[in-house]
């Protein structure tokens, strides 16, 4: 028997604990590829939507920026470009100020 570093075991023990430990090691690492593979693109899309909202102020915030009348016509339009046309006003509006 070899009495070094993995203490009392014998040669071929250590063999086979090592060989183990590398198999295991591979199969973890194929495992976190697969997944990153797969999720990429989940992970893209609500990145992205996240972004989106950063860069869109809520609501709230752009009140301030309406008249009564503007903010009434924005809030009960059902088209979705003239909803554009009016956020878009309240957002230069914002950002001229801020």
């Amino acid at each position: 028997m070899d009495n070094d570093e993995f203490g009392m075991l014998p040669q071929e023990q250590r063999e086979r604990i090592l060989h183990a430990i590398s198999t295991l090691a591979e199969s973890i690492g194929n495992i976190i590829s697969e997944l990153a593979a797969e999720l990429g693109p989940a992970l893209r899309t609500i990145a992205e939507a996240i972004a989106e909202q950063l860069t869109q102020p809520p609501d709230d915030l752009l009140r301030d920026y309406a008249s009564p009348k503007e903010w009434r016509i924005y809030k009960r339009t059902k088209k979705r470009r003239i909803k554009k046309k009016y956020r878009d006003r309240f957002v230069r509006r914002w950002t001229e100020q801020s």
